[in-house]
């Protein structure tokens, strides 16, 4: 197994260090980096590259720009530089293992990358240890791929550790976001509309949700719902079954567009054979206001109540 040099050998001011490395790499049966004080991959063995089918960015420094983090990719920047950054679990363990000197063993890691054009949910087994030689500190990682065996494990588990990690908005920035936005428009006379989703459950009767409800089908949703909308607009998952939407600046027809494309969406998988059920509110950024800063309530009565009182209409 041969080592891949991501920098030159002049990271590595010590020789023998480099040695007993690259010896780790090239007789480790599983997947291993080594990483340097400024949190840049310096080397990792190809069993690691198997895991992301070959599809690494060789010309990076970072975990997130070698593998292709989605929250790195989606919005173009350096491995650490995202708000979600600091959510990332891989990213924790990696500062604290070099700051306190810290060994973490049997990490269970899920995270979501862009492979081959794909987006993939990968699970992983990550122990971080840290070495020193005289005055440098490199982290040795090694991973384990449980990508297959964790396929089957339902959304009840996974969805927390989806959260965590950025890529599904959380209810609470999603809230702060839109009264952020509702704020800035409360003078104005435009429209904004909500939009509440899910699924058609009179199509799968008896059927529990939870067993079901899968971490594809769940990707699969939210990219969808994320793809009809603008950049400026904002969606949220709140329950295994709704979404809410909030959308800005846009016209009727705008809004009659993205009504049309969920019309068409059809889930299909496992046991599940459903369209989406769904309800446009149109409404006064000062009148939704009311309702979304109200004292002593969860969110997501605040957003049901938007939606069932008529005199937000």
């Amino acid at each position: 197994m041969n080592i891949v040099n991501m920098e030159s050998h002049k990271k590595m001011k010590y020789y023998q260090l480099y040695e007993k490395i690259k010896q780790f790499g090239d007789n480790n049966y599983i997947g291993s980096i080594v990483i340097d004080e400024n949190y840049e991959i310096i080397q990792m063995n190809e069993k690691v590259i198997k895991y992301f089918d070959n599809d690494i960015y060789r010309a990076g420094k970072y975990f997130g720009n070698i593998f292709g983090c989605y929250n790195i990719k989606s919005e173009a920047k350096k491995c650490g530089t995202t708000d979600h950054c600091d959510n990332c679990k891989i990213r924790k363990h990696v500062i604290k293992a070099f700051k306190e000197a810290f060994i973490s063993e049997s990490l269970l890691v899920s995270k979501y990358f862009c492979i081959n054009d794909n987006l993939v949910l990968k699970w992983f087994e990550m122990t971080f240890m840290p070495i020193q030689n005289n005055d440098k500190v490199y982290l040795m990682v090694s991973i384990i791929d449980l990508t297959e065996l964790m396929t089957f494990k339902v959304d009840e588990n996974i969805y927390p550790m989806l959260s965590d990690e950025g890529f599904i908005t959380l209810k609470e920035e999603f809230h702060r976001s839109t009264c952020s936005k509702l704020h800035k428009l409360k003078d104005d006379k435009t429209d904004v509309y909500f939009i509440h989703v899910s699924m058609n459950k009179e199509k799968h009767k008896g059927i529990d949700l939870g067993s079901v409800w899968r971490s594809d089908l769940l990707v699969d949703l939210y990219v969808f719902l994320k793809n009809i909308i603008s950049d400026e607009d904002l969606v949220c998952r709140f329950t295994e079954e709704y979404f809410v939407l909030f959308l800005t600046n846009k016209s009727e027809c705008d809004v009659n567009q993205i009504e049309e494309k969920i019309k068409e969406y059809q889930i299909e998988e496992f046991v599940i054979k459903s369209a989406l059920n769904y309800s446009i509110l149109k409404t006064q950024p000062r009148i939704a206001l009311e309702y979304l800063t109200k004292e002593n309530q969860v969110i997501d009565s605040l957003y049901k109540d938007l939606f069932l009182n008529q005199s937000a209409n």
